[in-house]
């Protein structure tokens, strides 16, 4: 007695097969999407982490105007021998920054962008050079002595990656 699901031609185990592996094939790119997402997204966490502890180190080692001299230099692409992006320069580091003081004055940084809640943000909406917008993942850290400290990461690698992986599976 014949099953119902088993294909009865070639024509339908070519074509099982094939729906198979398809299946099978896009299962697959939705995992290495979903891996490679978190993995890029760790990574950018990590990178404002350091350097938000670094700039940190900068201030008690060397006084909030040594940390706006830093700040700024880092936004102008001047590569300082402290923290994990020290010989990155501005292009390549894609990181933004505002230093306010305790007052909330902002006092270095040129990310133009509204000063996020404390803590990590996510979704940090800000305004680029040529006067397009982005996206930016941002931690907001209390400066000791008084001023916040935001350092954000652009999350267009983010973009550029899930782009890759969905137009080349």
């Amino acid at each position: 007695m014949p099953t119902k699901w088993i294909p009865g031609s070639i024509r339908g185990i070519a074509f099982s097969v094939a729906a198979g592996a398809g299946l099978v094939t896009a299962l697959l790119g939705l995992a290495t999407y979903g891996v490679v997402h978190h993995e890029i997204e760790r990574q950018i966490d990590h990178r404002i982490e350091v350097e938000t502890q670094a700039l940190l180190e900068q201030n008690r080692a060397h006084g909030f105007d040594a940390l706006i001299q830093t700040v700024n230099a880092r936004d102008d692409g001047v590569a300082f021998d402290i923290g994990y992006l020290a010989s990155i320069d501005g292009d390549d580091r894609s990181m933004g920054y505002i230093l306010t003081d305790a007052a909330g004055r902002r006092r270095a940084g040129a990310l133009r962008a509204d000063l996020p809640p404390p803590g990590w943000s996510e979704f940090l909406h800000f305004r680029k050079p040529d006067g397009s917008t982005g996206i930016a993942q941002a931690m907001n850290s209390a400066v000791p002595g008084g001023g916040r400290l935001v350092v954000a990461a652009d999350r267009a690698t983010l973009s550029c990656a899930a782009n890759l992986i969905l137009c080349h599976s």
